[in-house]
């Protein structure tokens, strides 16, 4: 009988333990505030079906997929994700365009052109040139572009 008593007392006595409750990410001891996927204590943000983590399902895509809304700035899917690419432009990042002049770019283009003076068969009357008297093959024209921005040569005066 005094080991069928103490079997009991065992028993009983395990389940009285003092160990504290484990504590939830905000401290609280049996509390059951959990991160969400932004790591934010009992935050509400949820992983949308973009794979993204507070996003709205709307960025979603398919690889190879292309945005060229802006031609300066177009985007590229990759793994499912947009991925933003910048276009780097001589002309804005001061390289010179020597021996011509830039053109402003076509629609849908994003940078000018460089077009070296006598190169291009059309004009561009666009064409920004500096007021100068230019010598282009034998003839002289009142700009910097000769004849690639439509200037005619200055009549009844030949190159020196």
């Amino acid at each position: 009988m005094k080991k069928l008593l103490l079997i009991a007392l065992l028993i009983v006595g395990c389940g009285n333990s003092t160990e504290p409750e484990p504590e939830d990410c905000a401290g609280v001891s049996g509390g059951d505030a959990v991160e969400d996927c932004s790591g934010e204590c009992d935050g509400s943000a949820v992983i949308d079906d973009c794979n993204i983590c507070g996003g709205d399902g709307s960025t979603c895509c398919e690889d190879g997929e292309t945005n060229n809304d802006n031609p300066c700035n177009p985007w590229e899917c990759s793994n499912g994700q947009w991925i933003e690419m910048i276009i780097d432009c001589a002309e804005p990042m001061g390289v010179l365009c020597e021996g011509g002049a830039y053109i402003p770019p076509e629609e849908g283009e994003c940078c000018s052109e460089c077009v070296l003076f006598g190169e291009s068969e059309d004009c561009n009357p666009e064409l920004i040139c500096g007021q100068a008297l230019t010598c282009c093959d034998g003839l002289l024209y009142p700009t910097t572009c000769c004849d690639s921005n439509c200037d005619e040569p200055i009549e009844g005066q030949n190159c020196p």
